[in-house]
């Protein structure tokens, strides 16, 4: 009897052990499901969509939006009507005064919400003041969902394989690991 006791005692306590280091340990999966719940990640209303070079040259292939040339702005992009199904237009000059990664960017018709494709590596944070441990660097590729957007404009060149990368933080609280904010972003960069 005494054995079945000690085999029981055993067991809770590598189960509670178990149990309480994997709460602090935070693997790509728990980052994942994190993300996709936090306010960063759900629909955005009038989300700008920043592209690269080559997605904007393929999107005038596309026939989404032309390329301006007015002399006052050196480049200047334009929607079509087949674009303004899915954009209401480019940042305007007051966004882009304030911001100017806008440059490359179309306003959102309807809430984008992001989806993580992959998350590529976590690693204690080194810049953490305290115990680098309890603070994470997670490396994220996502994208947007596109809902909303018609199905020819979805599988186009210029959308079909859209994705970016951030560095986001996460804390290890006494409830468990919470998403910070982003560290380091690839949107607005070629």
């Amino acid at each position: 009897m005494k054995d079945v006791k000690l085999l029981v005692a055993i067991g809770g306590t590598v189960l509670c052990l178990v149990a309480c280091t994997s709460s602090q340990t935070l693997t790509r999966g728990k980052a994942t499901d994190i993300l996709e719940k936090s306010p960063a990640y759900q629909p955005q209303p009038n989300a700008p969509v920043y592209l690269t070079r080559e997605q904007h040259e393929e999107g005038v292939k596309e026939g989404l939006w032309t390329k301006e040339d007015d002399h006052l702005h050196p480049v200047w992009w334009k929607l079509t009507p087949s674009g303004e199904r899915c954009f209401t237009g480019p940042a305007s000059v007051s966004d882009l005064m304030r911001n100017p990664k806008l440059f490359r960017s179309f306003i959102a018709r309807f809430n984008f919400k992001r989806k993580v494709i992959e998350i590529t590596g976590i690693t204690d944070d080194s810049a953490a003041i305290g115990d680098p441990t309890t603070t994470k660097v997670v490396d994220v590729k996502w994208t947007y969902d596109f809902a909303g957007c018609p199905d020819d404009i979805r599988i186009g060149k210029v959308f079909k394989d859209y994705s970016k990368e951030d560095q986001d933080m996460f804390k290890l609280y006494d409830d468990g690991w919470r998403y910070v904010r982003v560290v380091g972003s690839t949107e607005g960069r070629d």
